[in-house]
């Protein structure tokens, strides 16, 4: 059987594989211009999608390298802070340390006072090098509230304060409860006893009933430390929270009574009526008695420095995160998984310390130094400790001794942080070794996918050319005999 091929068959055949020779010349021409392996998503699904997944990763890795740098800048700005503070200011040959040695070796008026004032210019220049670490417009050591200073001294200047608030918060004792007033002896006899003289049955006529019974001007009888007349019925075991701190405070004063040593307690209990309502979120009232009683006074006072200590543990508990490439992930809504991430805030207060111990001193070390400073220079011209009168005083000479030791362990945890903050900077370096690395490693897999070898584009260009043009001539050739055929 014979198959006739027609002119029309021919010149169509020939025009698709021109095209297709045209076609794959000019894609050889691109690759070799661009050096790309395809320039269009449906030249290459499977490559073009690994490719933008690899430069989405790269994209997200020059962001972390961005990050980790800023972090680590901050980190090495409190670092240097920190170093020089401890080197200059407390360990150099003109620093605290070095002041309080001298000092104590040579115990003359003079040292001591000089001593004191060195004390306070020293605590001074370590709260103004923390308050001089900036990071741009941003303090470095002012936790997440970045553009206010951190710390700064009360008109008065007898208060640190660290974003307003009073860093030796939390020494005001809770007042007793309401119900422990009136008080009576623990030993008081029943009036009209015998043996009781005319000024016990009067002291006992007082103790009872002290609104109508004046109090007398004679001395107090030796009759027992004073305890709550109407202590509560606290039920056994305590239900409420009332009844397990009111149970505190009368086996207290239970103790008391018999003569044992106890610790006074730190549960509120017997609380004001108008504590009751509502608080804000650092637990003070937010509504005050006006005009408050000399007793309600006290409760004010406390609630005042409770909020106050519960705002620095807020303040020094700050965090500020930033994704360095960990994998920054949430198990909940605002619960992150702390190892996916990194906390980039140096609250101050940490380094300085915050609140009272339990002898109430302060645990901040530029106050404990200002603290010292004055008891220093109350010091008479012999070096002996005195009072502010100029009365020799050993109450004051414990006191000193006291917070040295104080100086000490807040020295500790200033070298806590400070080694933190060295800690962390080693690990920015190290985290960012390894994104520049990861970024190399990504860089290179993705000219692997989009990139040609330049020698073989060329090679196929020109093999794919020559195809291109031996079309042509075969072009010229059929043209020709079809040119032939139509004028014959």
């Amino acid at each position: 059987m014979n198959f006739r091929i027609t002119t029309n068959m021919m010149m169509n055949t020939y025009r698709y594989n021109l095209q297709n020779a045209t076609r794959t010349r000019d894609l050889s021409s691109t690759k070799v211009q661009t050096r790309r392996n395809f320039n269009s998503f449906a030249e290459d699904p499977a490559a073009a999608t690994h490719a933008w997944r690899l430069r989405r990763s790269y994209s997200k890795n020059v962001d972390y390298q961005n990050s980790n740098t800023e972090a680590y800048t901050r980190f090495q700005i409190a670092y240097a802070t920190l170093e020089t503070s401890n080197d200059k200011l407390l360990n150099g040959d003109a620093g605290a340390f070095a002041a309080i040695k001298h000092a104590d070796n040579e115990p003359t008026g003079g040292a001591r006072t000089n001593l004191g004032t060195v004390l306070s210019e020293l605590a001074d220049s370590l709260v103004y090098n923390l308050n001089a670490a900036k990071y741009g417009d941003h303090f470095v050591f002012s936790g997440n509230d970045e553009m206010n200073v951190p710390f700064s001294w009360s008109e008065d200047g007898t208060k640190l304060l660290y974003r307003g608030v009073n860093v030796s918060a939390g020494g005001v004792q809770v007042p007793e409860p309401n119900w422990a007033s009136p008080k009576v002896p623990a030993n008081m006899p029943q009036a009209g006893a015998a043996g009781n003289t005319a000024n016990d049955e009067a002291w006992i006529a007082y103790y009872t009933d002290q609104v109508n019974n004046p109090k007398p001007n004679t001395d107090e009888p030796e009759w027992g430390e004073m305890v709550p007349q109407n202590p509560p019925a606290v039920p056994d075991p305590p239900v409420t929270d009332a009844d397990k701190a009111n149970k505190v405070w009368v086996d207290y004063y239970n103790a008391v009574a018999k003569g044992e040593e106890a610790e006074r307690p730190t549960a509120p209990a017997g609380e004001p009526a108008w504590a009751a309502g509502e608080r804000d979120k650092y637990g003070v009232p937010t509504s005050f008695p006006n005009p408050p009683t000399e007793e309600d006074k006290k409760w004010i006072e406390y609630y005042k420095d409770q909020g106050e200590y519960n705002h620095l543990q807020e303040m020094a508990d700050e965090k500020v995160y930033m994704d360095l490439g960990m994998g920054m992930k949430e198990t909940t809504v605002r619960d992150l998984v702390n190892a996916s991430a990194f906390n980039r805030v140096i609250p101050g207060i940490g380094a300085l310390g915050y609140g009272v111990d339990e002898d109430g001193d302060p645990k901040n070390i530029a106050v404990i130094m200002k603290r010292l400073s004055k008891l220093y220079s109350q010091c008479n011209d012999n070096g002996d400790f005195c009072d502010e009168e100029g009365k020799l005083s050993t109450e004051v000479e414990k006191e000193v001794y006291r917070l040295l030791n104080k100086f000490g362990i807040a020295h500790d945890q200033y070298n806590k942080v400070y080694a933190d903050v060295s800690a962390r900077s080693e690990f920015l370096v190290a985290n960012g070794a390894s994104l520049k690395d990861q970024g190399i490693s990504l860089n290179e897999q993705i000219v692997d996918i989009e990139n040609v070898d330049p020698a073989m584009a060329i090679q196929q260009f020109m093999y794919d050319y020559s195809c291109y043009n031996a079309a042509l001539k075969v072009g010229t050739q059929i043209l020709s005999q079809s040119l032939i055929d139509y004028m014959s």
